[in-house]
């Protein structure tokens, strides 16, 4: 059976590699010697409030390095926005001919960037729908969804959707999968750089009268961006895919206040930085985007020096 490599194994790559392999695939996870070393001696523990109970799946082959990726015919590509053009480059000499590779990340511009940086590769744009937390090396926690959009349609994007639904994953193929990304970043773009400076839940921030109205002017900015690029997207939809966030992930802090709280390097520039710099070369202002912006890469601290080096690649 023709081999399955997640590039990034943390909880978004573990979860649906997870599942791949329960299903009986061939699965190889990329990550963190830590991460590995878990899921070797126990298995990867999948802890899910969704289902109502612990999942432990063994079987898995595991690497530090990308030389794995020279097995794959299916790629998920599940690494940080900031780390998306490194890790492409070292693919390039690897990676076989015609591979599929699965851009399962944030941000609207890593789709364009992998098959710059990987022309003998099919990259497809997927939009994730999932909550998820790396809660400890070889556990993540599920707290619900785990859908997938991708596109656009061909005959084998059809194929791929089918594997992937041959282990549980919901699929979606749709010729409109750069809305679906652009729709997503709205709501990252609303919520992940508030969540990370104040540090509290989407719940904690919608409770509160005057940040709900910051939120909803985040809402507005990137919505007329999103507009500026060609996606139907209107400050209907948009506000209604906050407002849906805010009641079914009440409990969540964004990913972008976890890795703050961490010490890590965010994905910021990716986010309310595509946004800004979008926004500027169609003569847009987005000046509370811009604002929350400046204000995380400041808590970074050192990391800003390393994430603009990332952003200019």
């Amino acid at each position: 059976m023709a081999k399955i490599v997640v590039v990034g194994a943390g909880a978004v790559g573990s979860f649906f590699g997870g599942l791949l392999a329960k299903a009986g695939e061939s699965v190889t996870l990329i990550g963190r010697a830590a991460h590995l070393e878990a899921i070797g001696e126990n298995g990867l523990r999948i802890d899910s409030k969704a289902w109502g109970r612990e999942e432990r799946i063994h079987g898995f082959e595991l690497s530090e390095t990308i030389q794995a990726v020279a097995q794959a015919e299916l790629v998920l590509f599940c690494v940080k926005s900031t780390q998306t053009a490194a890790m492409a480059k070292a693919m390039q000499d690897l990676l076989p001919a015609n591979a599929v590779v699965l851009s399962m990340q944030n941000g609207v511009e890593n789709p364009e960037t992998l098959q710059r940086l990987l022309p003998q590769a099919r990259v497809v744009p997927v939009a994730v729908y999932v909550a998820l937390s790396l809660a400890a090396p070889g556990l993540v926690r599920h707290f619900g969804r785990g859908e997938l959009v991708v596109g656009p349609s061909s005959p084998w994007l059809e194929t791929t959707a089918d594997r992937l639904r041959e282990a549980g994953i919901g699929v979606t193929v749709s010729n409109q999968v750069m809305r679906d990304l652009w729709l997503k970043l709205v709501v990252n773009t609303a919520f992940n750089a508030v969540s990370a400076v104040s540090q509290k839940t989407y719940g904690e921030m919608f409770a509160e009268p005057m940040v709900q109205a910051t939120v909803q002017q985040l809402t507005r900015e990137v919505v007329a961006v999103a507009q500026a690029e060609g996606y139907d997207i209107s400050m209907e939809q948009g506000w209604a895919a906050v407002q849906a966030i805010a009641q079914t992930m009440a409990g969540q802090r964004s990913s972008t206040a976890q890795d703050l709280a961490a010490g890590k390097l965010t994905e910021i520039d990716f986010l309310n930085g595509t946004v800004a710099r979008r926004a500027e070369s169609h003569g847009l202002s987005v000046p509370v985007t811009q604002a929350l912006w400046s204000m995380v890469r400041l808590m970074e601290g050192a990391g800003r020096t390393e994430k603009g080096k990332a952003r200019r690649t």
